[in-house]
């Protein structure tokens, strides 16, 4: 499962038309739908973490490594929602910059999350 979480990169930046992936009906694009299918993902993973956490499954000091995933993550869903609603309303140079910026914060996401899954035995 933590392999597979290094695979955010690949699910982004690989937003061509594909057989086996069916984009959200509501997503301006396939990089829209991507972008909130990781973003449900990781929200996922914190609320596992954050249950780990409340339940002293995992120690006391896991909080600074959630913390790190949801200051990431909260960097990438702001993103995420912008770059939507720029695309919503036909603003494509600024989706385009937010895009970018998504692209540029993912590998940070990506090592944040792949910490916190270790840490939680996932």
């Amino acid at each position: 499962m933590i392999r597979a979480l290094s695979l955010l990169l690949l699910l982004l930046t690989a937003c061509g038309p594909k057989a086996d992936y069916l984009p959200r009906p509501d997503a301006v694009d396939a990089f829209d739908s991507r972008t909130y299918d990781t973003v449900l993902r990781v929200s996922g993973y914190i609320d596992e973490a954050e249950k780990s956490l409340s339940a002293g499954t995992i120690p006391p000091e896991s909080a600074d490594i959630i913390n790190s995933v949801i200051d990431t993550f909260n960097i990438v869903r702001d993103l995420a929602e912008s770059y939507h609603d720029l695309t919503l309303v036909g603003r494509t140079e600024d989706a385009a910059l937010q895009r970018q910026e998504i692209l540029l914060e993912l590998p940070n996401l990506d090592r944040a999350v792949t910490e916190l899954l270790e840490l939680i035995g996932l």
